[in-house]
């Protein structure tokens, strides 16, 4: 099973890739593959607050996943990135069916490496996806209104402009808050 909080351009993804592992190439070996949009992606219903919801979708994901039709009730989890960090949050959740995870390029504790590390705000990861993120769900809410993609955009660069003090235009040193 893999849980999804964004889409990769082309499939399989990277992840796959990397574990040699094509979910077509799976299922037509008798595996059950599920995929999954997070919470508020894509297909999924809800609004989507990264690694808010992970723990308890994920142990429900699970569960349901074993109850299927045509499964043995056994669930593996495989993914990297975002998709790792929610096989730790499923696996934290305990679900009984879940037997094995195979997270990869990946964080196990978002406060130890991904937001921050040794207390310091982890800007180099936390500002460029956080961006991304915020820019694609933005384009994806204002999709048929162009003044609310921009005034999105503005106010979320102005945002992460803010919050990691970059410096002002023409100034060519940077320094922490």
């Amino acid at each position: 099973m893999r849980r999804l909080s964004y889409r990769p351009r082309r499939w399989p993804d990277v992840s796959a890739d990397l574990l040699k592992l094509d979910p077509l190439a799976a299922a037509r070996r008798g595996f059950m593959v599920v995929v999954q949009d997070t919470r508020g992606r894509f297909a999924s219903e809800g609004e989507w607050e990264p690694w808010t919801y992970e723990e308890s979708d994920g142990y429900d994901t699970v569960r349901w996943a074993a109850a299927l039709a045509g499964s043995n009730g056994s669930v593996g989890m495989i993914g990297a990135s975002y998709f790792g960090n929610t096989q730790w949050m499923a696996a934290l959740s305990k679900p009984p069916e879940l037997k094995a995870i195979a997270p990869l390029i990946t964080w196990s504790d978002p406060d130890d490496g991904l937001f921050s590390r040794g207390g310091a705000i982890e800007l180099g990861i936390t500002v460029p996806w956080s961006l991304m993120q915020g820019a694609d769900t933005l384009m994806r809410r204002h999709r048929t209104d162009l003044d609310g993609l921009v005034n999105g955009i503005t106010g979320l660069v102005r945002d992460e402009v803010r919050f990691t003090a970059l410096p002002a235009p023409g100034r060519l040193t940077w320094q922490s808050p």
